[in-house]
């Protein structure tokens, strides 16, 4: 008895399994009924079609189609008014979403506001609802709505010419899109892609709302300021669309490059400009492109990219409003950055850029649950380097740091993937290697050794004369007992071995 979801074109079943699944389980439970199931409209009195159920029954009938007027369910839509039956006396597949007879015997109903819907409940006990039963549905449809509409918008409004009834359907309101809109785009970037949020989410409604084919979102990494990365796509995306792009590649490398929107409303079929981001790329059918650099403080982030197929242009009162979108991912953006420093923060030495000790020992943890899978051994070497000190005191504290930064940087361009390297105290680093590459960590620290003893001072003339103290501590050789005390125990051991050959030396 699980909760399900009828996919619709328009939405994603992340979100609605995440939201909906939850406000439906929680109805049935309250009523304690057989069934609750939700029916919507793309557009104001049009069909209603099954959306999100909860039923003890294996009977519903997925791709249930319900019209005004049919059906218990389909009065309530059309008159816009609760039903309450309390002696169901025909078979249960007339209400129109069973595939066979369910015996059900109460049944309520009631329209939503603002979402062109039927939130329904039945039973297969007489008399079981209540006009409170209903109130309390009117209420638990209120929530639903606003869920709905928050991750899908509104329904198209129906208008009819003349006095017939066949008139062409027209869009809503452009504040009730734009509320739509935003109220999505906020839902997708404060939830992740499992709870159906995330930004491929966020371009869909993008997407929808101008009325365009593809939507695009892409990055400027701090690390690799040459090219920018496409990150996020609408979903109806082509497979084998590569993520990494030099800067000024394609119309989107307009972007990047000029800092400044563009709109092309009419592209040639066979313009040597007409592609995205590269001209092998497989994206057919582009005439149309509508892109914003997202800028923060003047600095590029990456851009928001829109484009069209034959006839798809961009109404410039919507490019307004997605101007506001650019404005919100930027922000967005650099929100991300600060989570990501400060996560680095609680992770990374500042003198150093190196693992500090908590984490150190946390990555240490990692690779001794690794070592007891393979059935191998885990090298912990101490480096305490010699002369910083007097450095300091000759030339300043602000060039011994850069002296230390420079010393790090060069320990760890040298690293293997399978090593981790750590900066416990001032100039105490640590590196963990797998026993199997004890051969390999020796000869690095020798070579590093013999570089310390005449290292060149960043950048101004002259050399360093500093020295190398290297300690070992060995697992399981060393050290045992409780696994979340192996990191720590195996560090003591290096620095009391590093202790013990600092007092022979001075004896």
């Amino acid at each position: 008895m699980g909760i399900s979801f009828i996919p619709n074109r328009r939405r994603r079943e992340e979100a609605a399994d995440f939201e909906l699944g939850a406000l439906m389980e929680l109805c049935l439970n309250n009523f304690d009924g057989f069934s609750s199931v939700l029916f919507a409209a793309d557009q104001e009195g049009g069909p209603l079609s099954l959306r999100a159920f909860r039923s003890l029954s294996r009977n519903i009938d997925a791709g249930a189609v319900i019209h005004p007027g049919h059906g218990l369910l389909g009065w309530a839509y059309k008159t816009n008014k609760p039903v309450i039956v309390d002696q169901v006396s025909f078979e249960s597949d007339r209400l129109l979403f069973y595939t066979c007879d369910e015996n059900i015997k109460s049944f309520m109903a009631v329209p939503l506001p603002g979402l062109s819907g039927v939130l329904a409940v039945d039973s297969k006990q007489r008399y079981f609802f209540t006009d409170k039963s209903a109130k309390l549905l009117v209420q638990f449809g209120q929530n639903i709505a606003r869920v709905c509409q928050r991750l899908f918008g509104r329904p198209a409004v129906r208008k009819t010419t003349g006095e017939g009834q066949g008139g062409a359907a027209e869009p809503e309101p452009p504040e009730n899109e734009i509320c739509a809109l935003w109220r999505g785009l906020e839902f997708c970037l404060s939830r992740s892609d499992h709870e159906g949020g995330g930004l491929s989410t966020a371009l869909d409604l993008v997407r929808q709302f101008s009325g365009l084919n593809w939507a695009f979102l892409t990055v400027i990494k701090n690390s690799d300021p040459n090219h920018y990365y496409l990150v996020a796509g609408s979903g109806n995306l082509p497979e084998g669309l590569p993520t990494r792009f030099p800067l000024a590649a394609g119309l989107a490398g307009w972007l990047h490059t000029k800092l400044k929107p563009l709109a092309i409303d009419s592209l040639k079929a066979d313009s040597r400009n007409s592609f995205i981001f590269n001209k092998n790329e497989p994206i057919h059918g582009l005439r149309s492109f509508y892109g914003w650099p997202v800028l923060y403080n003047d600095q590029p982030r990456g851009a928001l990219v829109l484009a069209g197929a034959e006839g798809q242009t961009l109404d410039p009162a919507l490019g307004e409003v997605l101007e506001c979108v650019v404005d919100r991912l930027a922000a967005q953006f650099h929100l991300d950055r600060l989570i990501h420093k400060v996560m680095e923060l609680d992770q990374i030495d500042s003198q150093t850029g190196l693992a500090h000790r908590a984490y150190f020992l946390d990555s240490m943890a990692h690779m001794l649950e690794v070592a007891d899978i393979k059935g191998e051994g885990l090298d912990l070497f101490v480096l305490a380097t010699a002369g910083l000190g007097s450095f300091a005191a000759e030339y300043g504290q602000e060039a011994a740091g850069e002296l230390l930064k420079s010393i790090a940087g060069q320990l760890k361009e040298g690293l293997r993937p399978t090593w981790r390297m750590g900066h416990i105290s001032y100039g105490v680093f640590t590196l963990a290697s797998p026993e199997a590459d004890a051969a390999e960590a020796k000869t690095f620290i020798a070579k590093f050794k013999k570089n310390l003893e005449n290292w060149p001072l960043p950048g101004v003339s002259g050399r360093a004369e500093l020295d190398l103290f290297p300690a070992l501590a060995s697992y399981p050789r060393d050290c045992s007992g409780p696994k979340e005390h192996l990191p720590e125990q195996l560090l003591e051991m290096a620095l009391s071995a590093l202790a013990e050959a600092d007092e022979e030396g001075d004896e």
